[in-house]
């Protein structure tokens, strides 16, 4: 029964890890053409699970080297939890010391969601992230009006 319980608890895990990486691959192939259109910047270079092992994984990540400027992507498949803000906030924050080649970019920061409520866009937009989620079969930044905070 032990065993059992095992396999079961790995396949659970192996499960959720799936969805997570379901939901960044509904993000990754239009996200370019989305900041593309909405801040007319066109990437130099976009990556996906960008990792430093046992330290930081980005989800998705953006660079624009005419204005200096690095575009952190966190997807989540449940955003409406306000501890994972302050978790990717501190990521932000923790970013330029972990990826030295980006220490003298503005890092800018763009929580995911397929879908958000009020309250969590309205957390994002006094923290200065953006708040970027599924509306019909497009993405859309919610409010793109914001001051983003540079971290």
């Amino acid at each position: 029964m032990g065993t059992f319980k095992d396999e079961v608890n790995k396949k659970i895990c192996w499960l959720i890890n799936k969805l997570g990486t379901i939901v960044e691959d509904i993000f990754f192939p239009s996200f370019d053409t989305l900041i593309e259109k909405t801040f007319n910047i066109k990437f130099t270079k976009l990556m996906t699970r960008l990792r430093k092992p046992n330290v930081m994984e980005i989800d998705i990540l953006g660079i624009h080297d005419p204005t200096k400027r690095v575009f952190i992507v966190e997807v989540k498949a449940t955003p409406d939890r306000i501890n994972y803000i302050d978790i990717f906030e501190d990521r932000l924050k923790m970013f330029k010391n972990i990826f030295e080649e980006y220490r003298n970019y503005d890092v800018i920061g763009i929580y995911a969601g397929m879908s958000m409520e009020k309250k969590t866009i309205d957390e994002l937009s006094k923290r200065g992230m953006y708040a970027l989620v599924v509306k019909g079969d497009i993405l859309e930044i919610v409010n793109k009006n914001i001051e983003p905070k540079i971290y």
